[in-house]
């Protein structure tokens, strides 16, 4: 049976941050939790809740299917390897990526630190995001104690730890591990599964989850529309789909920023800048242009209906904020843009 208290009511949750959980380091997991293996299915043969634990992590006893479990990760995604993506340098912030500072100087490294996007800025924003939706969007959609929430895209797993404070189980995917956490150990809540898996191949039963959350994702899906249709099939009846996804002013306002980006990486090519100011932000669109079209609010209410789902509220959130640059209150001249954000909630 699981020990794990029930969650505080919706709509009077406070961040946590980890305050009042146990927690766990994804470096030191061994074995995946009991609670979870009803819930899991096999991607394969499509066994739901028949999973057991093996030698090196679960096995599928209808298929003979083996799923690794590294440093507290349950890989389930066709074709990844996490020890050697492990072995890959992880993606950096612009601060990060500063390992020259003999060229700007004590100064520059300082200005660079101060404007860049750090990854604890990041962090920090989320969590303001998700208490936003805990406290003002979820309470009007749901009307239960969610007993499992399932995240797409869970990135570092901050917003995993946010859910686990609303919720009794959380299981967390994300596409590429190593690509966010590299080899440093994420601290997680007892009651989060981080799962390696595809959002458009979930290991998830059907109808198990009562809440199904995602956080600038699916612009990285090829076709967007996969993951929702993904979703709604793990899905509980009356469950709530939660979908946060980028604007066309934060496309716009990304642009306008790499340039200055681009001075942290210290290449001065022309071509560079070039190609960094215009780059495709996700994997939904081909070109810079396309991706303004994708982005705006009426798009993606069209992609979401296509999916067969019902919009039951939606609106900005966050502020007027870069993927580039923590511009924060000087974004202000920007603001006839538009929010950079807009969060929809479907079922």
């Amino acid at each position: 049976e699981s020990s794990f208290s029930a969650p505080p009511p919706m709509g009077r949750s406070e961040p946590s941050h980890g305050r009042g959980i146990e927690m766990k380091n994804v470096g030191t997991g061994t074995r995946v939790l009991t609670p979870f293996l009803p819930l899991l299915k096999c991607i394969e043969c499509g066994a739901s809740g028949q999973l057991m634990e093996g030698n090196r992590g679960l096995s599928c006893p209808q298929c003979g299917r083996d799923y690794e479990l590294h440093e507290g990760v349950l890989v389930v995604r066709r074709g990844y390897k996490l020890r050697d993506a492990l072995r890959r340098k992880p993606r950096g912030f612009p601060h990060e990526l500063a390992e020259r500072p003999g060229l700007v100087g004590k100064a520059g490294l300082r200005l660079v630190r101060r404007l860049g996007v750090t990854q604890e800025k990041a962090m920090r924003m989320r969590r303001q995001q998700f208490h936003f939706l805990t406290t003002n969007v979820l309470p009007k959609s749901l009307t239960k104690t969610i007993g499992l929430a399932l995240e797409i895209g869970a990135g570092s797993f901050a917003q995993a730890a946010e859910l686990a404070t609303v919720s009794e189980l959380v299981v967390a995917t994300e596409y590429d591990v190593a690509a966010r956490s590299g080899s440093r150990p994420m601290a997680v809540p007892q009651r989060v599964m981080p799962i390696c898996a595809d959002a458009r191949e979930l290991p998830v039963r059907d109808a198990a989850a009562d809440l199904l959350f995602s956080s600038n994702v699916l612009e990285h899906v090829p076709d967007p529309r996969d993951a929702p249709r993904e979703g709604k099939r793990c899905l509980a009846k009356d469950g709530t789909m939660v979908h946060v996804v980028p604007t066309t002013a934060c496309r716009i306002r990304t642009a306008l920023t790499r340039p200055l980006a681009s001075l942290f990486r210290f290449d001065p090519r022309l071509s560079a800048l070039w190609q960094r100011t215009f780059a495709v932000h996700g994997a939904a669109a081909k070109s810079y242009v396309e991706e303004l079209r994708l982005f705006s609010a009426r798009r993606w209410r069209s992609l979401l209906r296509e999916c067969g789902l019902a919009i039951l509220d939606e609106g900005p959130i966050l502020g007027f904020w870069s993927a580039n640059i923590d511009v924060g209150w000087t974004a202000a001249p920007l603001f006839w843009l538009g929010r950079s954000e807009h969060y929809f909630v479907v079922a």
